[in-house]
């Protein structure tokens, strides 16, 4: 019975239950209010770039008696062709969890094309999706979770272009598109100009990698640009700023002051433990990774034999010192959702620790696995989005 050991089949068994289960926890967009991106996507297509008067938001800001989103406006673009489908009747919390799905279909494409990290390929959607906060994000599929997984969407796109294919200009277009939809993504510049260096024969054609690189930036930069100046008449402006300014008449702070109080909160909050069922209580204000998803430790135990493995690093320590210097830790979240930003690198990095030779590493990730999907899977369903 070869049949039963076909790849193929594994991979489509494997995808049907990811499938099914982000079906099962999606909820319809009419429980989720927070749709601002779907609302103004669908508004594009009939040439209004503001939200209408009828919705009320918090976080917008108001330009010339409009009210526009605070978010980047990529995050708003990217859901234009869905829009475009007819999107809005399906809504944005089914978006948001296609995009997981995509997204765990490229973490399988990633780790298929890298030796290192092969045996893993079919481990890694199921972590992404299952054992992580992922998971609550599709349960929930707000703007703010949205965001996150336009973001990892692209940026693992962008890997498999510069790790696998050696195409840095499409590299460079899926990553500026991340970037511009997730600031924080910018700092993983690093591991592409890496990846050039790896993955070339001299120092010539990696310089010439990394200008095709820098080539592909700049359509989606160029595109951000011109849709600024456009509507607002400055090239530079920046829709946190504007909203921020507009809301506290201060400026988004970042500052050395926060380092110790981040590190602290990104590494050691716990959900509150309690005597009787459900045992933990997960409040809103988020929990470390590393206790939700424990075999994101294998982060500090990095296996350098992958190039991916070793041009992530940096960008990793580049990405989370942006973090630990700005004002603010999110909210209404399970987990750490800035964090979610670092996975298309994290899960690599940390996956890789587990791929060594010996007996004990296999049984290791699985007890970490098991321990991560019950975690996420049973405590954002008992947690109240």
């Amino acid at each position: 019975m070869k049949w039963l050991q076909d790849e193929r089949l594994h991979a489509a068994v494997v995808f049907a239950l990811l499938a099914a289960i982000l079906i099962t926890v999606t909820p319809p967009a009419r429980t989720n209010p927070y749709n601002g991106p779907m609302v103004v996507a669908d508004r594009i297509l009939e040439g209004n770039f503001d939200l209408p008067d009828r919705i009320r938001w918090m976080e917008t800001f108001t330009f010339e008696g409009r009210k526009y989103l605070s978010y980047p406006p990529m995050a708003t673009l990217v859901m234009v062709p869905f829009a475009a489908l007819g999107g809005n009747g399906l809504g944005q919390t089914v978006f948001n969890s296609a995009l997981i799905f995509l997204t765990a279909v490229l973490f399988y494409r990633l780790f298929a094309g890298i030796p290192t990290l092969r045996p893993l390929r079919l481990v890694a959607p199921v972590l992404y999706v299952l054992g992580t906060s992922t998971f609550h994000s599709a349960r929930v599929g707000s703007v703010w979770l949205l965001m996150h997984s336009e973001g990892n969407f692209f940026f693992v796109g962008a890997l498999i272009f510069a790790a696998l294919r050696k195409q840095f200009v499409l590299a460079g277009i899926c990553f500026m598109i991340a970037a511009q939809i997730r600031y924080s993504i910018l700092f993983a510049a690093p591991a592409f100009a890496l990846l050039a260096w790896f993955g070339s024969q001299n120092q010539r054609e990696a310089l010439h990698n990394v200008l095709r690189f820098a080539l592909g930036c700049l359509p989606p930069g160029l595109l951000i640009l011109g849709y600024n100046t456009a509507l607002f008449g400055d090239p530079f402006q920046n829709s946190y700023t504007s909203a921020w300014s507009e809301w506290t008449h201060t400026s988004i702070d970042f500052s050395a002051r926060y380092v110790w109080t981040n590190l602290v909160f990104y590494t050691t909050a716990m959900p509150e433990i309690l005597a009787e069922p459900p045992f933990l209580r997960f409040h809103s204000g988020g929990q470390t990774l590393f206790f939700l998803s424990p075999f994101l430790i294998g982060v500090f135990l990095p296996r350098w034999r992958a190039p991916l493995v070793r041009a992530g690093i940096p960008a990793l320590i580049c990405m989370f010192s942006f973090y630990l210097v700005y004002s603010y830790q999110g909210s209404t979240q399970f987990g750490s959702r800035y964090m979610l930003d670092l996975m298309p690198l994290l899960l690599p990095v940390a996956l890789s620790a587990f791929t060594r030779d010996g007996r004990g590493w296999y049984p290791l990730l699985a007890a970490a696995s098991t321990i991560a999907i019950t975690l996420n899977v049973w405590g954002s369903i008992s947690t109240t989005p």
